[in-house]
Formats: C-alpha cells, structure tokens, sequence
C-alpha cells in the first residue's frame, strides 16, 4: 500500500464527519423523512402508489414514520411535564437534568425507531423484489 497517497487532514475530517456530526444530525434527517413521508402518502410517487400490491409493507412503513413523527412531540410534552409537575418538595437542579436527559433522549429516538424501521423493512423489501423479479 501507497502511503503517500493518504491526506491525514482529510482522513480526520471524514471520521468526524461520520462519527459526531452525522450522529447528531441523523435524528432530525429521519425526523423530516418520516413527516416528508407522511405528508406525501397520497401523491402518485408515493411508495402506497407505487406498491399497491403490497398493502402491509406499505401500512408497517407508514406505521413507523407516524410512530417517528409523534415522538418529538410527546417526548417534549414529558419533558415538559417532569419540569412542572415535580412532586419532590426538594426540587432543585435534579428537576431540571431530568428535564434535559428526557430532551436527550428524546432528540434521539427516532434514530432508534428509523434503524428498527430499516432493519425491519430490509426482510420484507427483498420479499417483494423476488416477488417482482418471479413475475417478469
């Protein structure tokens, strides 16, 4: 192997880039999918469009992306809710980390729910391709 051909400073880049950015910002692309998904369900490039004979697969994909679109806004209505209903009578700064984990937490879940989506919708995407491909 050619050492010289290695940009160290690109190399750097390229993992920061894969293993931080990405990491943040991949909850809010798949938050904007699944509503992008959702909000587009009945136009003519639509997967129930372009799927009509697979009715389940489509119902699961939209199953998930209604799912990944309502955790944002439960997840800030706990938040919210463990902020102002404290029983505690000492309160103080616990209160309020539990408020920030539970944004945390909330932040990332629809990376969660869009992995179980994929992993779950690979299984059943390649049933439908050999079904597609036996038919021609």
């Amino acid at each position: 192997m050619d050492n010289q051909n290695i940009n160290i400073s690109k190399v750097i880049k390229a993992i920061i880039n894969e293993l931080i950015v990405k990491l943040f910002t991949m909850p809010y692309k798949i938050y904007m999918v699944a509503l992008t998904a959702l909000s587009n369900s009945k136009n003519e490039g639509s997967e129930e469009r372009s799927l009509p004979e697979f009715p389940v697969l489509v119902w699961i994909s939209n199953s998930f992306n209604a799912v990944i679109a309502l955790l944002w806004p439960i997840g800030g209505l706990i938040a919210l809710f463990s902020l102002f209903m404290d029983v505690s009578p000492f309160g103080g700064p616990g209160v309020f980390m539990r408020f920030v984990i539970i944004l945390i937490v909330t932040y990332f879940t629809p990376f969660i729910y869009g992995m179980a989506r994929e992993l779950f919708l690979m299984a059943l995407r390649k049933l439908m391709y050999l079904k597609i491909i036996s038919k021609k």
